[in-house]
């Protein structure tokens, strides 16, 4: 037996000891020997009263206190409902943004034929140089074509499945794309470096000696080589490198892609350079006109 529970029993045998004197004291009625008893037992009744009372306000206060505790529970698993739906709403939203982007890069290549898809896979060996999605042959999707994303260009179609295709990305070694400088005009190769694509970048390659690069600098595609379409985002300049002679030898591309936030494409799977450049010459010939008037 605990000192605890010897402590309660001596209580009960006290409380019940007095309480059977005074019950005898009180058929005595008034008399010496019950004055005297009363005097001597009177404080012990008032330490007993207040012990009783001490004990049934802890056994009060254990009660509340697990009454709070169910309680506390409760609030706590309230919250986490509630924490579980902030989050459901907060990632709905941003799907949904990102599909009204998507949406958007359609409508803007009214030109053009597109097909979009949900990203499903990532490459084994290095996440982001292949890319799975869940569309393929049934949708009308070919190897060669070009894929983007709201941010930009993403790659092209390297193989093809029924219901299912892989993208290789700009970052892939194996890849390349013909890039323009947008603010002079110069021409070069977007191309994957082994390198670089640890860091989820690919340089630009293929300038002229004298080519004016500097880190800042905006690419676009330049719809040479046919693969991909003029005028879509690929990324920016962020190093520029030469060689020991001074003279340019590739800059350091950072794609506009989020590559850690991945979740659905758009595939270019038809679009006409000469009508893009129809386009272009119509409204070059409205501006013309604006001048003039």
């Amino acid at each position: 037996m605990s000192f605890f529970k010897k402590k309660l029993w001596l209580v009960f045998v006290l409380i019940l000891a007095v309480t059977v004197i005074f019950a005898a004291l009180s058929r005595m009625g008034k008399n010496p020997l019950s004055d005297a008893v009363n005097t001597v037992l009177t404080p012990i009744q008032s330490s007993v009263a207040k012990i009783t009372q001490s004990l049934d306000n802890g056994f009060e206060y254990l009660s509340e206190m697990k009454g709070y505790k169910q309680k506390n529970e409760e609030l706590v698993r309230e919250n986490r409902e509630l924490t579980a739906q902030l989050k459901d709403i907060d990632e709905y939203r941003e799907e949904n943004e990102r599909l009204k982007r998507l949406l958007k890069i359609s409508d803007e290549m009214a030109g053009s034929q597109t097909v979009a898809a949900r990203v499903v896979a990532y490459d084994d060996d290095n996440w982001f140089t292949y890319i799975t999605i869940d569309k393929g042959e049934k949708h009308g999707i070919e190897v060669s074509d070009a894929v983007v994303t709201a941010d930009g260009l993403l790659g092209q179609i390297v193989e093809v499945g029924y219901n299912w295709a892989k993208i290789s990305t700009v970052i892939n070694p194996e890849s390349s794309a013909g890039v323009r400088i947008v603010r002079n005009g110069e021409i070069g190769i977007a191309e994957g470096d082994v390198k670089l694509s640890k860091i989820n970048r690919c340089r630009l390659g293929y300038l002229i000696s004298n080519a004016s690069v500097i880190a800042g600098d905006i690419l676009e595609t330049s719809g040479l080589g046919g693969i991909y379409p003029p005028g879509i985002k690929v990324g920016k300049i962020t190093d520029v490198r030469k060689d020991n002679m001074g003279r340019l030898d590739y800059a350091e591309i950072e794609p506009f892609i989020d590559f850690n936030n991945l979740y659905e494409v758009v595939v270019i799977t038809q679009w006409s350079l000469q009508s893009d450049m129809e386009e272009s010459e119509a409204q070059q010939n409205v501006d013309n006109v604006e001048n003039v008037g």
